[in-house]
């Protein structure tokens, strides 16, 4: 017989995409984390409503990428039912955050340092 975490590790992705999924998680989190070290940004109110469409979307699909990768791996999370159904919820939420603060504010971000000389 088959061990069922052996066959749900050969399903997860390879290392290269663990890879990229952490850098996407990171990037999401910088905007959260900068203003803590005295640099607040925010983007132009034209951004954000040029690249809102944008930003809804790449939320969306890295709250449905953590939700798939969550729902896969539900029978290891530790807890009772509630507490599952809790971290599948609040981690879904948590990946379209991240996902739009991408989209939204890091992308602007390089730019920023860059101001017009007058």
């Amino acid at each position: 017989m088959t061990d069922p975490k052996a066959a749900l590790e050969e399903q997860f992705p390879g290392k290269l995409a663990r890879l990229i999924i952490a850098v996407w998680m990171l990037v999401g989190i910088l905007p959260v984390s900068v203003p803590m070290f005295g640099f607040a940004f925010l983007p132009s109110n034209e951004w954000v409503s040029t690249s809102n469409s944008f930003g809804i979307a790449a939320g969306l699909i890295s709250g449905a990428w953590i939700f798939i990768s969550i729902v896969r791996r539900y029978e290891f999370i530790a807890g009772n039912e509630f507490k599952k159904f809790l971290s599948v919820i609040f981690t879904s939420l948590f990946g379209y955050v991240v996902g739009r603060n991408v989209a939204l504010i890091v992308v602007p971000m390089p730019g920023a340092g860059r101001g017009t000389s007058d």
